[in-house]
């Protein structure tokens, strides 16, 4: 695959001081030669995800769900994003997969809840709560 010219936004969030994780998330997109709004993208995340977390103030650690959106989106583990833990970043991707019936389960739990209290959620706190839903449906006991 034929590398791009770096962006010049992301040159620009790379020179000004950053987090671990901001600096692993822009070593990745210079690795898979990707901008931030081709990596979520590809995703199917918001065209702004990985570049609002890369604008923002290094000391304010974005929620899991939207690390587990950007790992997704760069090929590699929440875990290497947030501590580096992993030697190679792509290791461990396939413990990623989404069960696809489990997540239907947890959207379906979370909106009838929802509905049921009739509350409404912005798309943020709306994920992490699928997430949490699909968390302990993945971990409680098939039937």
């Amino acid at each position: 695959m034929m590398k791009r010219a770096q962006s010049p936004h992301l040159d620009e969030m790379i020179r000004r001081e950053q987090s671990p994780l901001q600096k692993r998330i822009c070593g990745r997109l210079e690795e898979l030669a990707l901008t931030p709004a081709e990596a979520a993208l590809a995703v199917g995340a918001s065209m702004h995800l990985i570049r609002d977390v890369l604008r923002a103030d290094p000391s304010t650690p974005p929620c899991p769900a939207t690390v587990g959106s950007i790992a997704r989106a760069l090929a590699t583990t929440s875990e290497w994003l947030l501590n580096g833990e992993s030697a190679d970043p792509s290791k461990g991707t396939e413990d990623q997969q989404i069960d696809c019936a489990l997540h239907a389960k947890a959207t379906q739990a979370a909106v009838q809840s929802l509905e049921t209290a009739g509350l409404v959620l912005d798309p943020g706190s709306l994920s992490e709560l699928i997430l949490h839903l699909y968390k302990r449906l993945e971990a409680a006991p098939q039937a």
